[in-house]
């Protein structure tokens, strides 16, 4: 099955900015971090059209300065960025109905439409990451997947005595220590309460306790409580104790946190059928979230960007040509 990808590279006012710039613009080797996230769906099987999200004018002229290493080949469409993440992600759905309409009749018919939605700040993702996380998602049990990384897939990115590199927060099930990455397949009709996505990505930076505070009234606000408001306090309190190296408190809330009564909780609080889908690359979750990882990520990127493509040939024994690093 093939899907249309929405690549998000704009900003808005709830993105996070880095040196006061538009993250999925700042540049490694020369090219724009938004443009290696392309690249790997340009060279994605199941990957049909590709919508690319932002200032139009501003991301046409920085892909024809990468245009040597994009090589594109299929069909990009470019859509202006609306004024928040969720005006933004249905309008971009829309593009790639027949006639770019919200006719009632055509959204009928096009319920079951999943499309792929992927944050432009991922310079390390790579085709397989994106095919291994698609080929998981089965549309006709579920309408929103989005990816999840297993702690011990990240831990190359780790720092040593030796290097530089990045640790990052992860969320604790009783099965396992997950990081959520960028990949989203939706089928954006059947999500019965978008505007509760909206709400949740404002808040979506944990480690600030006025975050935890707001995404809580959201929850409640909702009309949502019981179950789902006491696994998201356990969530934040299996963080906290990991973050303090309380062991035992930390493996009392894993146990009571198993990821099939989260996604239940998830299913309820938007209003659809959803999953977290494992991939198993890394790739997907080094997303740049601050300056200090930005320069981490440029001093160790021609070997951390290598070292996701040897990992694709030793779990598929891939035998086509991976695209190279510019220098």
């Amino acid at each position: 099955m093939k899907f249309d990808a929405i690549l998000l590279a704009g900003q808005g006012k709830a993105s996070k900015k880095i040196m006061g710039q538009n993250k999925s613009l700042l540049e490694i080797r020369g090219i724009p971090l938004f443009c290696y996230t392309l690249s790997a769906l340009q060279k994605t099987p199941n990957i049909e059209n590709i919508y690319v999200v932002g200032n139009k004018e501003t991301l046409k002229a920085k892909i024809q300065k990468a245009s040597k290493f994009l090589n594109s080949h299929k069909k990009i469409t470019f859509v202006q960025q609306e004024k928040n993440m969720l005006k933004t992600a249905w309008v971009s759905f829309l593009k790639t109905l027949p006639d770019d309409s919200d006719n009632q009749d055509i959204l009928v018919k096009n319920m079951e439409k999943a499309v792929l939605y992927i944050a432009g700040d991922t310079p390390l993702i790579t085709h397989h990451e994106i095919s291994e996380f698609l080929s998981n998602c089965d549309v006709s049990k579920c309408d929103y997947f989005m990816g999840i990384t297993p702690k011990e897939n990240l831990k190359s990115f780790y720092p040593s005595k030796e290097k530089l590199g990045i640790k990052m927060a992860y969320f604790h099930t009783k099965e396992n220590r997950y990081r959520l990455n960028n990949l989203h397949l939706v089928k954006p009709i059947k999500l019965n309460k978008k505007e509760y996505i909206q709400d949740v990505y404002k808040y979506r930076y944990q480690g600030k306790i006025k975050n935890i505070v707001r995404c809580s009234i959201e929850i409640f606000c909702n009309g949502v409580f019981g179950k789902s408001l006491r696994f998201y306090f356990m969530l934040q309190f299996a963080l906290f104790s990991s973050y303090m190296n309380w062991g035992k408190i930390n493996s009392f809330f894993r146990k009571r946190l198993p990821k099939k009564e989260i996604e239940k909780c998830i299913s309820q609080l938007l209003g659809t059928r959803f999953v977290g889908v494992e991939t198993h690359f890394g790739g997907a979750a080094m997303d740049i979230d601050n300056r200090r990882d930005l320069e981490i990520m440029k001093l160790r990127f021609n070997e951390w960007r290598p070292n996701q493509e040897e990992l694709a040939n030793k779990i598929y024994s891939a035998s086509d040509s991976l695209q190279g690093i510019p220098q």
